[in-house]
């Protein structure tokens, strides 16, 4: 019923995740779109959601040494717990609104998000695919990472998603 009344009530970019807690709960959203990649700040709410949150960093992904020093901050920083938030008084607006000049509808009709989620041992990256009516549902793994050094993680990503577009 949430799943339902967040499709109806909130924006495509408002990106609540019931996903399972894996391994240190980390869940990262990656999202590209004309060269750039953008990493909003991904909370897990007490309940167990992931949320995005301000602010959206973002950089050009053809600069992989900065792309994977964004994508490691990230690691770093983890998913920060925040309370749950009542939905039905609080509309949730999307983060990304408004980052880089960019339009919502443009961008939610040409991004492609990516996951980046801890696994036992080290770390799984994952395509996804919008879901008609808004959202996204989890894909394939595209990258497997068995390492938890952060720095390596950031690499290896951002060499990925550069290939990857």
């Amino acid at each position: 019923m949430l799943r339902q009344f967040l499709q109806r009530k909130t924006a495509r970019f408002a990106s609540w995740w019931n996903a399972p807690a894996t391994r240190k709960g980390l869940l990262l959203n990656l999202y590209t779109l004309d060269g750039k990649l953008y990493s909003p700040v991904c909370a897990r709410t007490k309940d167990g959601f992931y949320l995005e949150q301000k602010p959206v960093d973002f950089t050009e992904l053809n600069n992989e040494p900065v792309a994977a020093r964004l994508i490691e901050a990230k690691i770093a920083t983890g998913n920060p717990i925040i309370p749950t938030p009542n939905l039905r008084r609080n509309p949730i607006e999307p983060a990304i609104k408004g980052v880089d000049g960019l339009s919502l509808s443009r961008f939610n009709q040409s991004a492609k998000l990516w996951l980046l989620k801890s696994i036992e041992g080290g770390f799984d990256l994952l395509e996804t695919s919008s879901i008609k009516g808004g959202g996204w549902q989890s894909g394939k793994s595209v990258l497997s990472i068995p390492s938890n050094s952060a720095g390596v993680v950031a690499n290896a990503v951002a060499k990925k998603l550069r290939e990857l577009g």
